[in-house]
């Protein structure tokens, strides 16, 4: 780099005058060492760049990805479904140690009851439910705590589905899970499910669900029967 013979200031090649004083540079043939820090700059600037490009594809991809689900599963909340729902998990809960009881549940009545009289009391901001003659599909919209990045505030909502299907003996097995619109390997699955299982963990829903002796699915609905 071109030395001031006036100032003693290193200035950058290809400069005229000096950055300090203002005087003209005498300017002379480069040496090779300034080729090598110049050709070395240049190749950590491009690096650089490269880099920084790359991470903003992968969090653009990552984003769209993680993207939230935007309608609710299966049909709309019916006008009185909720407490058609409570009533009757309040007597197969009051069942136990009777002999079997069964009551079969409408998916709008279910998505009336998650809704209305459930969500907040689980802490997330919507849930819902689609049925079909094979499958169950849950959803389930949560919050997450604000994000602040820099001087901007975040608000991100993630969505959580789960795909299940009844076994022999009343239960359930995991078919498939995403996060947004990720789908998730065989391994994580498991782990989404039981975020579900400790929603209601201690919950009247799943003080009868662990009760459950068998599923019957139909299109848009469910029955179950529970036993002692």
């Amino acid at each position: 780099m071109p030395t001031c013979l006036h100032c003693s200031a290193e200035n950058t090649l290809g400069r005229v005058f000096c950055f300090r004083c203002g005087k003209k540079l005498e300017l002379a043939e480069p040496t090779a060492a300034d080729l090598r820090v110049k050709k070395r700059t240049n190749v950590v600037s491009s690096l650089s760049g490269f880099v920084l490009l790359v991470a903003a594809v992968l969090v653009i991809g990552a984003g769209i990805r993680f993207w939230p689900e935007g309608d609710p599963l299966g049909l709309a909340p019916s006008k009185t479904g909720a407490k058609r729902v409570s009533l009757a998990l309040r007597g197969m809960h009051l069942s136990e140690g009777t002999e079997s009881v069964g009551s079969a549940f409408r998916e709008s009545d279910i998505n009336a009851y998650l809704n209305q009289l459930r969500v907040e009391a689980l802490g997330v901001s919507g849930f819902s439910v689609e049925l079909t003659p094979d499958r169950i599909r849950l959803r389930m919209h949560q919050d997450d705590k604000p994000w602040k990045i820099l001087w901007m505030t975040f608000y991100p909502t993630f969505t959580r589905d789960l795909v299940l299907k009844p076994v022999e003996g009343g239960t359930v097995e995991v078919v498939s899970a995403k996060i947004g619109h990720l789908p998730l390997p065989a391994a994580f699955s498991e782990s989404t499910a039981q975020r579900f299982r400790d929603l209601f963990e201690g919950e009247r829903e799943m003080l009868v669900l662990k009760r459950v002796q068998e599923i019957e699915l139909k299109d848009r609905a469910i029955a179950l029967v529970v036993g002692q």
